[in-house]
Order: C-alpha cells, then sequence, then structure tokens
C-alpha cells in the first residue's frame, strides 16, 4: 500500500519551506461537503483544525505510485501558489503543474477512470 506521508515528505522536497500539511486517504465528499469525484477530482487541499490538509480519494490506493506522487504535487502547489481571487488553476499554476516530470502520464491515466 502507498505510505501517504512519505509520498508528501517527497513532495516537499521540491518546494520552499511550506507550513505545514497533514496528508491522508479520504471519503472526499465527507471532508469538503460536496461531490469533489464528480468532474474527476482524486484530491482536496483544504484548512482542517487550523492547518492545511490535503484529502486523497481511497480508490486511487491501488493506482501506480506516479499517479498518487504526482496528486500530492498538485494539492501542494496550491498550498504554494494560492488562488488568484476565484481562479485556482491560474497560469502560474498551470506552467507549475507541468514542470512534475510524470504530468502527462498520470494525468492520462486519471482522464482513463473519469
Amino acid at each position: 500500500m502507498i505510505d501517504l506521508p512519505s509520498v508528501l515528505l517527497s513532495v516537499l522536497q521540491h518546494f520552499e519551506p511550506l507550513p505545514p500539511i497533514d496528508i491522508d486517504w479520504v471519503d472526499l465528499d465527507e471532508v469538503a461537503g460536496r461531490d469533489w469525484t464528480e468532474g474527476g477530482c482524486w484530491g482536496c487541499c483544504i484548512w482542517r483544525g487550523g492547518r492545511r490538509y490535503i484529502g486523497v480519494s481511497p480508490e486511487l490506493r491501488r493506482a501506480p505510485l506516479y499517479v498518487v506522487r504526482y496528486l500530492v504535487f498538485h494539492e501542494v502547489l496550491h498550498v504554494a501558489l494560492p488562488p488568484k481571487g476565484r481562479c485556482v488553476h491560474h497560469r502560474a499554476f498551470r506552467v507549475a503543474e507541468r514542470l512534475w516530470p510524470d504530468f502527462v502520464r498520470a494525468n492520462d491515466w486519471l482522464d482513463a477512470r473519469v
């Protein structure tokens, strides 16, 4: 099974120091109070208990490691590059996201499951 805290630590090495972030497998609907899986959402980055929290869909427990690492990278980007107004995936975010080595391969894997 994939160890999410270890994945998070490996991803954080690509960033300047960030505030503490918690991570876990979680039913995204319960955490965020809305249907996160609609439209292919596999993770969320929210405030919880005064800390940043990344929730990853349990549907990805058997996904390839490169997919989970990419998803965690995507969610950490939300901390490193906060929304600009209402736009959470602004231009700088999208440019940075595409720098991840497995960006295309991971998105292809995820898109095939939507």
